[in-house]
């Protein structure tokens, strides 16, 4: 078999991409709910919530019968952390009764092991596979609980459980289309506890052992996320060809380069990132993430200092994805990546192009905003007015503009650009004038001004500002968070008694006095 090259330039945990389409939003509202009566130890009513889900859900609704999934697999961790096991074990043979085929069914049964351990009930969860198996040890699920038991003993830390459980599953279950993916998630689970070697080896056995597996893939993904997890880039980079050669025709090898790219670009080897980005994009620049590895390469050009290469890329992007739905967004990213580098020439022109081209797009007004803060940040005064103007011009009808109007005030005071701000401010109170924000503009207009004084170490007109805005604006619910950022200011320029002052007023309005700054 002939050797694929890739040209590597020079200068965590696995991943499956999936597309979860979008639930009705009463679906979503009650799985955030459920999570939050979880996350507050309220299990009664988190078990009552998800197993709403359960029966609001619209079956035949893909979305929506993947949100049933997502609630039956966290309703054993529900049990557990309730120290009620026999509800756990009935909820765990749901699962596997409900969903024998589901291709995520080895994750959920991971994911229970993973709930349980913070909860200090693995050994519990552990004995609820075992109780399974021994009920029905010829299930068709049998492998998926024996994988579990093996996961479980990882995270108990007894390796010898661990080597019987695969010693068992390699004997039994050899001839199963699926043992490469329970080999896999064991390993996963060792990687994850960063125990790598121990990853390392299982994942091995499997490359290996069963090459021909449709989810040996992963275990090869796997070898290479463990050497850059132990900094072996030339490893790393051996088993990325090993990868490309014995999985040449494999249907998830786009997926797989793809977020091996990004396990480079993550670990700071950007050259090698930049090789599997071009190399996806080159083989499959039809694939749904091609224009994202696109993007990508762009960034890590960023990260090495070249922009001449950065810029290529930005050209090709354009060229090879003129038309994709998602190219704003790309853009986008892109020149917020600029702008946090502060390259603000490079970011603006590509706030420009977004703004000009995609007008009507989701991200033209944010880039509208990000392009008024870059011409500020380079200082260029007239265009930052001239895009500010831009602003309410462009997008009148916008239902984002008072928020976004609402943030950049916002970002102006935090740069000290006062005069901006207080016209934005001013602004919202003529356009919105019945709105929180504009009741908000009022007191962040005088604080502006406050804020000002205190740079200008006017401390008599400080101090006649503050009580001023005391007597105008008492009953403005804003009034104590305004203060305590007065006295923010002053710590700022580090005068300690005329913050506390400030402080005290502020309390002695009966403000709460967890709004100070620590």
């Amino acid at each position: 078999m002939r050797k694929i090259t890739i040209t590597f330039l020079t200068a965590s945990s696995a991943v499956v991409l999936l597309t979860v389409p979008p639930v009705r939003a009463d679906v979503a509202a009650q799985m955030k709910e459920a999570e939050g009566f979880y996350q507050a130890g309220q299990y009664a009513q988190a078990e009552q919530t998800y197993l709403k889900v359960v029966t609001d859900a619209n079956p035949t609704a893909a979305a929506e019968a993947e949100a049933v999934f997502r609630a039956r697999r966290r309703l054993p961790a529900v049990y557990l952390a309730a120290n009620q096991l026999s509800q756990a074990q009935a909820a765990v043979a749901q699962l596997l009764a409900d969903y024998a085929e589901h291709p995520r069914l080895p994750h959920a049964l991971h994911e229970v092991l993973d709930q349980a351990q913070p909860l200090k009930k693995t050994q519990q969860a552990g004995q609820i596979y075992q109780k399974l198996l021994a009920a029905q040890p010829h299930r068709s699920q049998a492998l998926w609980l024996k994988m579990g038991i093996a996961i479980a003993n990882v995270h108990l830390g007894d390796d010898k459980a661990v080597d019987v459980a695969l010693g068992h599953i390699a004997s039994e279950h050899a001839a199963d289309e699926r043992v490469a993916e329970a080999f896999g998630q064991v390993a996963w689970a060792y990687r994850k506890l960063e125990q790598l070697d121990k990853a390392m080896s299982i994942y091995q056995y499997v490359v290996d052992h069963w090459p021909a597996k449709e989810r040996a893939i992963f275990s090869q993904r796997g070898l290479i996320w463990s050497h850059l997890a132990l900094g072996d880039e030339a490893k790393a980079r051996a088993a990325t060809e090993k990868l490309l050669v014995d999985f040449a025709k494999h249907k998830d090898l786009a997926e797989v380069v793809y977020t091996t790219a990004n396990e480079f670009r993550g670990a700071e080897r950007y050259e090698s990132a930049i090789g599997l980005y071009q190399y996806m994009v080159d083989r499959w620049p039809s694939h749904e993430q091609a224009l994202l590895a696109q993007r990508n390469t762009i960034l890590s050009y960023l990260a090495l200092n070249d922009d001449a290469n950065a810029q290529a890329a930005m050209e090709k992007l354009l060229a090879g994805f003129a038309g994709h739905k998602d190219l704003p967004e790309a853009v986008h990213a892109t020149a917020n990546a600029y702008r946090s580098a502060e390259r603000h020439h490079q970011a603006c022109a590509l706030y420009r192009y977004v703004v000009d081209q995609w007008p009507g797009s989701a991200r033209a007004l944010p880039s509208q905003r990000f392009l008024i803060l870059s011409y500020a940040a380079l200082g260029d005064e007239e265009a930052t007015q001239a895009a500010i103007d831009g602003l309410l011009a462009r997008f009148p009808k916008d239902p984002q503009l008072l928020q976004q109007t609402t943030q950049l005030a916002e970002n102006f005071c935090r740069m000290r650009m006062h005069d901006h701000a207080c016209q934005l401010w001013r602004g919202i109170m003529q356009n919105w004038p019945q709105t929180d924000q504009a009741a908000s503009a009022l007191m962040w207009i005088a604080e502006t001004e406050v804020a000002a004084l205190i740079e200008a170490d006017d401390q008599t007109a400080v101090q006649q500002a503050v009580e001023t805005l005391i007597a105008r604006y008492r009953a403005n619910p804003h009034l104590s968070r305004t203060l305590a950022h007065i006295g923010d200011e002053y710590q700022g320029v580090k005068q300690y008694e005329n913050a506390e002052a400030v402080y005290r007023r502020m309390i002695g309005l009966g403000a709460d006095p967890r709004a100070i700054a620590p």
